[in-house]
């Protein structure tokens, strides 16, 4: 990588992925495993020692539930913040149906609260 404003965003990203994957409650074995990386390439991606490519990128976003902007940038085109997706990745770990139930009503609630959702 050349230079730093480029080692920096590449600092940057892995944060967030690091950040968005705890959120979820998964490990940096098993997301290496969902990925179909190495350990070591995975570890790679989060310490900003390996760039992502496209198709990695993509499955980030599906593994995490995000869109690329969170991953890339920290935000989306919507007003939802960076760590309001956080809280929306934490809820969406559930083991199962009540619990998602449960958690489907939390995200309700969040998106009324900042009248996203009118219901």
């Amino acid at each position: 990588m050349g230079n730093q404003a480029e080692l920096n965003k590449r600092r940057e990203i892995a944060d967030r992925v690091k950040t968005l994957r705890s959120a979820k409650g998964i490990s940096q074995e098993k997301m290496a495993a969902l990925m179909d990386l190495s350990y070591t390439t995975y570890v790679k991606i989060e310490n900003a020692q390996h760039g992502l490519s496209q198709k990695n990128l993509m499955k980030l976003r599906d593994l995490l539930s995000v869109k690329t902007d969170v991953i890339l940038y920290g935000d989306t085109d919507s007003d939802v913040t960076f760590d309001e997706y956080i809280e929306l990745a934490k809820f969406f770990n559930a083991d199962n149906l009540t619990a998602l139930q449960s958690n489907i009503q939390k995200v309700i609630d969040i998106m009324q609260k900042k009248s996203k959702v009118k219901m």
